[in-house]
């Protein structure tokens, strides 16, 4: 289901964000295509782990901040996509034990280094 959605959402909004954002993406011939993959993304804005989820060459999956998982709008979204909660401000071994589980079933993992945005890039 997740990959008709953003295979979907990628023709639906890829002409929409390119007119709005200079998006420039470097490498992606390198990611490999299965196998455990850990990404790193500097988190700037909202919208980096979209565009990164969106637009990898493969899916991707992230953690997403607990609240989200109960907001209405949110929630459905996270799920879809496969999104790990994480508890902020503590030790969140669920969200740990959610990572290696996906890593030890060959899906990629995005991580944002500082568990949120970063305004000094």
């Amino acid at each position: 289901m997740w990959s008709r959605l953003r295979s979907w959402l990628r023709r639906l909004l890829r002409p929409v964000i390119r007119t709005v954002v200079r998006l420039e993406a470097s490498g992606l011939e390198r990611i490999p295509r299965a196998g455990p993959l850990i990404v790193i993304n500097n988190h700037v804005n909202w919208l980096d782990a979209v565009l990164t989820i969106l637009f990898a060459p493969r899916h991707i999956v992230g953690f997403s901040k607990a609240e989200n998982f109960r907001n209405p709008l949110m929630a459905p979204l996270v799920r879809l996509g496969g999104a790990i909660p994480v508890r902020r401000g503590t030790p969140d071994m669920a969200a740990i034990r959610g990572a290696l589980d996906a890593l030890a079933a060959g899906k990629a993992l995005l991580i944002d280094p500082e568990g949120t945005r970063s305004h000094h890039g």
